[in-house]
Parts: structure tokens; C-alpha cells; sequence
């Protein structure tokens, strides 16, 4: 089983697209995880540039299919968590912030994306 390790920007991207996560992940992945941080699950909450009906399905899509795991960590940083996450559980980072893909390149932790808000494409480290 692969572990996807989810971040807010991702979440919100893929739930705002026409891409069926299930679908999609079953076809690259199989059996896999989505799993995140709870620092994702405060920014997810904290949204507000979206309508209320597209947050409440947002946050009922995540609360049902990623699981929030509690971090033992010295960081308070979101995407030092993340990263962390990701090489501990070996796990694909899913995320579509510039910075954090940057950061999961250096670190040789692979890594997913959403494209065109059509599709995923899944980068190798």
C-alpha cells in the first residue's frame, strides 16, 4: 500500500477539479493511503476563499478519506511536518505549492500533483 501524504493546497485543488481522487489514485497506486498532518487539517478549517457549499463538501471528502496522524516533531511548520511525514511513512507527497515540491525534491520524497485540474501526474524523486 502507498501512502499519499496530503497537503491543504492539494486537498482543496483536487476537490475544487474534475479529477475523481478514487478513481485516479486506484489507477496509478492500487491499494493506497492518504494520510496528512493536523496543522492540514487547521488551514483546511481556516479557508475562506471559497463558497460555504464547496468548503462543507471539502471538509466531508477529507474528514471521510485522509487520515490525520499525530506528529512527534520540533517543527510548528506545516510543510516541515509534511516532509517529515512523507520519509517516515515512505510515502508520495501530494501537493501543488512550488515551494513544499521544491522542498520534496531535495529530499527525494516523490512526488503528485494536480494538473490542469484534469489529471494527476506523478513525479519520481
Amino acid at each position: 500500500m502507498r501512502n499519499i501524504i496530503v497537503d491543504s493546497c492539494a486537498w482543496k485543488a483536487i476537490t475544487l477539479s474534475s479529477v475523481n481522487i478514487d478513481i485516479e489514485l486506484t489507477k496509478v497506486f492500487g491499494n493506497y493511503s492518504l494520510i496528512t498532518c493536523q496543522k492540514v487539517e487547521f488551514e483546511l478549517e481556516d479557508i475562506v476563499d471559497i463558497k460555504f457549499a464547496d468548503k462543507k463538501l471539502m471538509m466531508q471528502l477529507f474528514y471521510r478519506k485522509v487520515s490525520v496522524i499525530e506528529l512527534e516533531t520540533n517543527s510548528e511548520h506545516t510543510d516541515d511536518q509534511l516532509l517529515q511525514l512523507a520519509q517516515e511513512n515512505e510515502g508520495i507527497l501530494f501537493t501543488v505549492d512550488k515551494k513544499l515540491k521544491e522542498r520534496g525534491m531535495k529530499s527525494k520524497i516523490p512526488l503528485l500533483e494536480i494538473v490542469q485540474s484534469n489529471h494527476l501526474r506523478l513525479i519520481e524523486a
